[in-house]
């Protein structure tokens, strides 16, 4: 037994063979960590010993059950269901050559073994009991790499998008001042802009590099992920060999062990409407007196202009008469007292004026600051829907104390060259992703009802009374996402747990020497994946690949009022189903010491998801998915190995987010 330090740079795993007999060789693993942490395993053989006795290892380990084949990624796409214990690397998945054991990663593992102790040569009854000391999640794609599918999941994701279709994509790089933002303590005062209106021709071109995203969109954060404990996970095991049941290996297993793929939930946003609301309050209240100042002015200018009615009314009279006496008598001393009469008049008139442009410019002043207060009013009511999605969040959730039961079977069919392997697995508490646009609708959606369906409904008036209410009065009490209206700053659980069955069978072919070739191998798997308890559709909606909308048949026409008429809904099957299903069959031909001791070999895999939508986050079938992979590979006395393999997929275009990424590729690596 071995043990090393935590952070040694250097661990060694022995990797235990099933039947265990002095002298069998087994394989030991090396691990070097290099300067980013990342773990490099180098395979080496060794010989057990002349004892082996029971004693607990301190490890680093891949742990594996089942009786699921070792063969290329693209046979095996329903590994979800078999590995629980181990940490994966999903982002190595493509790499030509690859192997089941080469995309699980090494975890911290107590492993103890209890062969039989009997002085047989071959154990028939094996147990290993195993406990895990480190949780370690499955590392995803990033986002924006060519295989990611769900940017705002993988390293580098910072938003969940919700625009339905019709808005498009905000540049995340592009960032401006939000004035809105200070009225807000302890906000970010920058949001993304729009990057283009390229993206949806129905935006004219002033909406590029907007400050706010178009009524009808919204920007999530992502928030800090809920890990899981690093204790609590552990294992047993046990195989048994039935020599008398045709040389047939029996496997028994229990893990209890935590999600290593993240389930999404959401935190609702804060109550930005009643934090606004004091200074919603101060501008309703300052419009209020300059609008009674405005009457005030405008009942001088009326009482003024009446004023000046009368004035010339009066001045004209007196202009008359003055006319009249000087064409008959120049000289008549009532002149005079109407002369002074007439300037009287002028002089009430220039006062009268004067007290009119007074007014103008104080009511010209008052309007002036109405306008900066409805300003204000208004800026509030365009942006106030962004700012409530910015104070929202998603977050990734590991669930814990998952329990899997799980029995296989291993054994050969006499002297026929065919093999025979199979599993049943039933897991306890796991965890299914419900619908990712109805949980990002409720995380927008709180109960509150002036900011119902806060984010899908344009911000109107509903009272009149000045302050915008969010929310149509239309569509007050009908929900656009079954997990209903929330309060604000609560927690929305984006997942349900259910039991899952998983029965897989495998059929392996050897052939002899033909045409040419060294060897034939023919590989049939064939697995099902079934929640029996999944709800109905129209109760509850889980999450299967490229549901971008929503599944309510309603939402176009609840969204009609923002420009989301003409959108779609998703239907129905495209949601997850409680029965999926699929196959995989491979061939591969091996001519040996073709040249200079070069050996080739071809090979065919073909994948096909026959029926049903796996839930996610395991996602092992989608319906009528396919793909096809061709390839050789070449090795040279054990040591060099290269390969080069085409992979094109296919089928279910519109829900197979992978239909556009066929790729060639070509490896090369050395043993030793």
């Amino acid at each position: 037994m071995l043990r090393l330090p935590r952070q040694s740079a250097i661990a060694i795993e022995r990797d235990f063979p099933d039947r265990l007999s002095v002298g069998t060789p087994t394989r030991v693993r090396l691990k070097l960590r290099n300067q980013s942490g990342r773990t490099l395993r180098i395979w080496v053989t060794d010989q057990l010993p002349l004892e082996l006795k029971a004693e607990p290892s301190e490890i680093e380990s891949t742990l594996r059950r089942g009786e699921s084949c070792e063969v290329d990624y693209h046979l095996v796409s329903h590994k979800r269901g078999q590995y629980t214990i181990e940490k994966m690397d999903v982002r190595i998945l493509p790499v030509a050559g690859l192997l089941v054991r080469q995309f699980t990663l090494v975890n911290p593992v107590a492993v103890e073994v209890f062969p039989n102790l009997s002085n047989l040569k071959r154990y028939d009854l094996q147990i290993r009991k195993g406990l895990s000391f480190e949780q370690e999640e499955m590392e995803i794609d990033p986002a924006g790499s060519y295989f990611s599918t769900k940017d705002f999941v993988g390293p580098g994701g910072q938003y969940a998008m919700i625009g339905f279709g019709s808005f498009g994509q905000p540049n995340m790089e592009s960032f401006i001042d939000n004035p809105l933002y200070g009225l807000l303590e302890g906000e970010p005062a920058r949001v993304p802009t729009i990057s283009s209106p390229l993206f949806n021709p129905a935006l004219p071109p002033s909406a590029a590099n907007a400050p706010f995203l178009p009524s009808g969109a919204a920007a999530i954060p992502r928030g800090r992920s809920n890990r899981a404990s690093d204790s609590g996970q552990f294992g047993l095991a046990a195989r048994y060999f039935a020599e008398g049941l045709n040389d047939t290996e029996f496997g028994f297993y229990f893990i209890n062990y935590h999600s290593r793929l993240p389930v999404i939930s959401a935190m609702t946003g804060r109550d930005i409407l009643g934090e606004l609301q004091p200074t919603i309050n101060l501008i309703t209240a300052g419009i209020g007196q300059i609008d009674a100042g405005l009457a005030q002015v405008v009942g001088g200018l009326t009482q003024v202009e009446g004023g000046l009615t009368q004035a010339e009314a009066g001045l004209a009279q007196v202009n008359g008469a003055i006319a009249q006496l000087e064409a008959a008598d120049p000289n008549s001393p009532d002149l005079v007292g109407l002369k002074t009469q007439q300037a009287t008049i002028v002089g009430q008139k220039e006062g009268l004026l004067a007290q009119q442009t007074e007014l103008a410019a104080r009511q010209a002043s008052l309007t002036a600051q109405r306008a900066g207060f409805a300003g204000q009013l208004n800026a509030i009511q365009t942006q106030l829907p962004q700012l409530y999605p910015g104070t929202a969040r998603y977050i990734f959730e590991y669930p814990e104390d998952i329990q899997l039961y799980g029995v296989s079977f291993n054994t050969e069919i006499g002297a026929t060259g065919i093999s025979l392997q199979g599993e049943v697995s039933y897991r306890r508490d796991v965890p299914l992703q419900v619908d990712d646009v109805e949980l990002l609708l409720a995380g927008l959606t709180p109960a509150r009802p002036s900011l119902g369906n806060i984010g899908v409904i344009p911000v109107v008036d509903t009272n009149g009374d000045g302050v915008p209410d969010m929310g149509n009065p239309a569509w007050q009490g009908r929900s656009m996402t079954q997990l209903g209206q929330q309060d604000f700053n609560s927690y929305v659980q984006g997942y349900r747990t259910f039991e899952v069955w998983q029965p897989q069978f495998t059929v392996t072919k050897l052939f002899g020497p033909t045409l040419g070739a060294s060897q034939w191998v023919l590989v049939g798997e064939a697995a099902a994946t079934v929640v029996p308890d999944l709800p109905s559709k129209d109760v509850l909606r889980f999450d299967g690949p490229g549901t971008a909308l929503s599944g309510d048949p309603l939402a176009p026409a609840i969204l009609a009022g923002v420009g989301h008429a003409q959108d779609h809904f998703e239907s129905a099957d495209a949601f997850a189903d409680d029965f999926s299903w699929g196959y995989r069959l491979a061939a591969r031909i091996d001519y040996m010491d073709v040249i200079g001791g070069v050996n080739l070999s071809p090979a065919l895999v073909f994948a096909h998801d026959v029926d049903g939508n796996t839930p996610l986050p395991l996602g092992n079938f989608l319906h009528d998915r396919k793909s096809v992979t061709v390839g050789v590979t070449a090795s040279y006395q054990n040591s060099w190995q290269g390969s080069i393999k085409y992979t094109e997929f296919f089928g279910n275009e519109d829900y197979n987010l992978m239909h556009d990424r066929d790729f060639l590729q070509a490896m090369v690596q050395y043993s030793f």
